[in-house]
Order: structure tokens, then sequence, then C-alpha cells
């Protein structure tokens, strides 16, 4: 692809130690956790996210089928929940969408 530098990838970790890295700020802000339109919160579309460039973003994405309705409890104050609008979109396809709404609002693309 030409680009010269390769978006920061972590090693897999379990989500209680995540939760507890973000709160204590040991990865990237802000915080987003990507739900699906039927997880029964309020969450912000993709498209309203008003995001200044800055020097990342920690994204959760959920497994196939979403996340526990624990799960997103528990991330809710480490994390603002958002959607791709209307759209359920399968979890391997969501770190490209999400990497490219990021760079796109960041003005990268």
């Amino acid at each position: 692809c030409g680009r010269a530098t390769v978006p920061a990838t972590h090693e897999p970790i379990e989500f209680a130690d995540l939760v507890d890295a973000l709160a204590t700020m040991r990865l990237p802000l802000p915080g987003l956790m990507l739900v699906e339109p039927g997880a029964g919160r309020e969450a912000t579309p993709m498209s309203e996210l008003d995001l200044s460039p800055q020097r990342g973003a920690t994204v959760l994405i959920g497994p196939e089928g979403g996340w526990a309705p624990e799960e997103i409890d528990r991330a809710t104050s480490v994390c603002r929940l958002i959607t791709c609008g209307g759209r359920t979109l399968r979890a391997d396809v969501m770190p490209v969408v999400a990497l490219a709404g990021l760079l796109t609002m960041w003005g990268e693309f």
C-alpha cells in the first residue's frame, strides 16, 4: 500500500484487563466500543463522531454475535459507545471499517 507506518496492535488480553488498562490510561484514548444497533444502549453513530487528530484511539471490537450486556456495562465507564449506524457488520470486517473511519476523520485519506 506504500504506507510507511503500520497501526500498532497489541497481543490479545482478557476483557477485564483491557478495561482496567483503559481506566488507568495505559492505552491510547479515547476508548471507543463498537456495538451493534440492537445492543439496547444509546450509542453514537460513527458518522457523528468529532474526534480531532490525535496520537491514537483504542477501539474495542466485539465477538461475532455481539457483546454481552455485562461487558457493555463494564466498558461504558471508560469507552464511548459507537455504531455503524443501522448496520450490523461481521466482527472480521469491523477493524477495517473502524480504521478507515478514524483515518478519514483525521484527514489521513
